[in-house]
């Protein structure tokens, strides 16, 4: 299920994007600010010293570039529009959940997941090839584009008839969606020792994403399970609650929600930047909240 009730051309030019009734469709934070946060900052990107050309620009992405085949230039909607690239994809949704012939698959097809992005500085020898990421400066920098973020097709709008970049336009927002309640009944099932049920509820979303590989009863586990949800509700689902209700009520563990963290979070798994023990099942309490707390001791929550 999903939100259809898109306004259309005429009805935002003439009541006004931004004053208008569809200026907090437009503007509001989880509209806009979803496509804007997201996304690589292309503009940013530049070629290592050995492939920068004289007369071109350091940059493969911007220079001198055909405005009319990429109306807005190095903002245009095949470059995902104006992203300041706040969010970064982990290696986990870009690339391990889609590994081997789990690639097959109608969601990794690359009008839902771009990773090929070629140059569009017309005054470069490369001009019109595919852009690799070991070429540009920050390697890191390049990631994918996804549909569910930004279009990458102005379907015949231009830049300037809106005060909002047009990637932000006609894109399905999710309310709720059958695939989601076929995943929970997965982990349902699962939980209550029925794997060939569990098979069943995942395999019926694999089915519809013309996936080319289903799961069999004994390869459920509840890391099967939510390598599905990655695949299917990147940018929809909030992952920490996912990932905290996988731990147990008793004991307060929650080993799968580490093991996940420690073998896909980005600054432990991508780039080695934390190597310490998690020794924690949920967030700190800010200690502002402890402090107003003046007639009662709020403890900590534990490992913090």
């Amino acid at each position: 299920m999903w939100i259809i009730d898109i306004p259309t051309y005429e009805s935002i030019q003439g009541a006004g994007i931004s004053e208008g009734p569809y200026a907090r469709y437009m503007n509001n934070g989880s509209i806009y600010y979803l496509t804007m946060n997201t996304g690589p900052i292309f503009r940013d990107m530049r070629w290592k010293p050995e492939y920068r050309e004289a007369g071109a620009n350091d940059s493969p992405f911007m220079g001198n570039i055909d405005l009319a085949k990429y109306p807005g230039g190095n903002l245009c909607a095949y470059l995902g529009g104006f992203s300041i690239g706040r969010v970064a994809e982990t290696k986990y949704i870009s690339d391990k959940v889609w590994a081997g012939d789990l690639a097959k698959d109608m969601r990794n097809d690359p009008i839902n997941i771009c990773r090929e992005f070629i140059c569009l500085d017309r005054d470069h020898s490369r001009y019109g090839t595919v852009v690799k990421a070991e070429e540009l400066q920050d390697p890191a920098g390049m990631f994918p584009l996804r549909s569910k973020t930004a279009m990458q097709d102005d379907w015949g709008w231009h830049s300037s008839a809106m005060d909002e970049h047009i990637a932000q336009y006609g894109r399905d927002w999710y309310v709720v969606r059958s695939a989601e309640t076929y995943l929970l009944a997965a982990e349902a099932y699962l939980r209550d020792g029925n794997a060939e049920k569990a098979a069943q509820a995942l395999n019926a979303v694999r089915s519809r994403a013309e996936a080319s590989t289903l799961f069999s009863a004994s390869q459920i586990d509840i890391y099967t399970i939510l390598d599905e949800r990655a695949r299917e509700l990147s940018y929809e689902e909030r992952r920490w609650p996912t990932l905290l209700r996988m731990g147990s009520s008793v004991d307060g563990k929650n080993e799968v929600m580490v093991n996940q963290l420690k073998k896909n979070a980005m600054f432990i798994a991508d780039f080695t930047y934390y190597t310490g023990e998690i020794g924690w099942t949920l967030f700190p309490i800010p200690l502002k909240y402890i402090q107003m707390n003046s007639e009662a001791e709020m403890a900590q929550n534990k490992g913090w």
